[in-house]
């Protein structure tokens, strides 16, 4: 027999004792399994072992064999996680909860909880814990309700807690389709400069309906798309130009306004002013000479009439007309540089 206060050596311990505290610490840790922080698993080539139960994240007709019924006999606070509190039923480990759960169900020592009311305290717990993964996603920037369901759903999340989550968070305010579509199309338009097209699908994507996203895209107006429309016309201009003729820059630019999410109606309006100022209109003598030297040079190792029909087709290909390719050939073998 061990005297009082004596302490116990680990060789003293009873083999089904040394079972029994092995598996009250494999439930812990099983139970809190969401809070802890994910490890780097590519540098030190650690792989987390594969629990039987999921701690909340399966629903919970796949964990009746963990729903107990019983006496609290103590509520003890996690140590590594302050805000989250182990309980047990009967001496043994039961479930973890968190504070919000502990105090909804005013759970105390010397309570008893039958097989229903522990099946209840976990469901709440499981909703609660998908509630506060979706508020730490929400709380990084603004979401749609497609981009938050799909987060929940990651991590496996049945689709009743799913809507529950939902449905509560857009009783709060937090989640607006409306809301976001507005402020996504206010920054699109402002950083980026797209045009209404490519920001119309980029919040079709992320599960904005169609009657959601006119209305969002009433915060950009028309007077806004043409000032960005001629602002990226004004910026592309000047390169496509030093490499290009004007019909061919011009057929570049009207495919890159486009792209930016433009309609017709306004790049047509935009070319136009484009060339009222003459900016459409440069002489291209420097640049299908500068492009003549070039393409004459490459080809130099071809015989001289397919290499004239190679130049003049790299040209033709830039948009220089064939009338202007030929005076440039001309020009250069009046000046002997043929």
């Amino acid at each position: 027999m061990l005297e009082d206060n004596q302490p116990v050596k680990l060789s003293e311990i009873s083999p089904e004792k040394k079972s029994r505290q092995r598996r009250v610490r494999a439930l812990a840790d099983e139970s809190d399994q969401l809070t802890r922080p994910k490890r780097n698993t590519k540098k030190s080539g650690y792989r987390p072992r594969k629990s039987v139960a999921s701690s909340g994240r399966r629903d919970l007709d796949h964990d009746q064999e963990r729903v107990l019924a019983g006496k609290i006999t103590m509520i003890e606070a996690q140590k590594r996680h302050k805000k989250r509190y182990n309980v047990y039923l009967d001496g043994d480990f039961a479930f973890g909860l968190s504070e919000d759960t502990l105090v909804r169900y005013a759970l105390s020592k010397g309570q008893y909880l039958s097989q229903e009311e522990s099946k209840n305290i976990l469901a709440s717990e499981r909703d609660n814990r998908a509630y506060q993964i979706a508020l730490n996603y929400l709380s990084h920037s603004l979401r749609s309700k497609k981009q938050v369901s799909q987060r929940l759903a990651k991590e496996d999340y049945s689709q009743a807690t799913i809507d529950k989550v939902m449905g509560k968070l857009e009783d709060l305010s937090l989640v607006n389709d409306l809301y976001y579509g507005q402020s996504y199309t206010r920054t699109a338009k402002t950083i980026n400069r797209k045009g209404p097209k490519v920001i119309a699908m980029e919040l079709k994507e992320k599960g904005l309906s169609e009657d959601t996203i006119d209305q969002a895209l009433l915060e950009y107006s028309e007077a806004d798309q043409m000032e960005n429309a001629q602002h990226l016309a004004k910026k592309k201009l000047p390169s496509l130009l030093r490499k290009n003729s004007n019909l061919k820059a011009r057929e570049k630019l009207q495919q890159f306004l486009y792209k930016k999410g433009y309609n017709n109606d306004l790049i047509s309006q935009v070319l136009s002013q484009l060339k009222e100022s003459d900016q459409l209109d440069r002489d291209e003598g420097a640049a299908l000479n500068k492009y003549f030297k070039r393409y004459w040079k490459k080809y130099r190792n071809l015989d001289e009439k397919e290499r004239r029909f190679k130049v003049k087709t790299m040209l033709f290909g830039r948009g220089f007309k064939s009338e202007a390719i030929d005076a440039a050939i001309r020009q250069a073998e009046e000046e002997g540089e043929l």
